[in-house]
């Protein structure tokens, strides 16, 4: 099981800091709990971590809502036509 250190954040006031595999942070001082923290990889979340021909996700989720939102709404199109 890995070890974490929480770290308080501006936006979602709590990030789970996870230390690297196999370190414990049983028995480490202060400074090396600081330093475990600096040095942990950082990950943007203003940039799509993964995208296909040019779309993240985020947009791919955005389509497929819209075009399950518009099936829906055909379907429920019909059914009301057919009363």
């Amino acid at each position: 099981m890995k070890d974490f250190i929480l770290a308080r954040d501006a936006e979602s006031h709590v990030v789970v800091v996870l230390v690297a595999v196999g370190e414990s942070t049983a028995g480490m001082t202060a400074e090396e709990l600081t330093n475990a923290i600096m040095n942990a990889p950082v990950t943007r979340c203003d940039e799509a971590a993964w995208r296909f021909l040019g779309i993240s996700l985020a947009g791919y989720n955005a389509l497929i809502s819209l075009a399950l939102a518009a099936v829906a709404a055909w379907g429920a199109k019909a059914a009301y036509s057919a009363r």
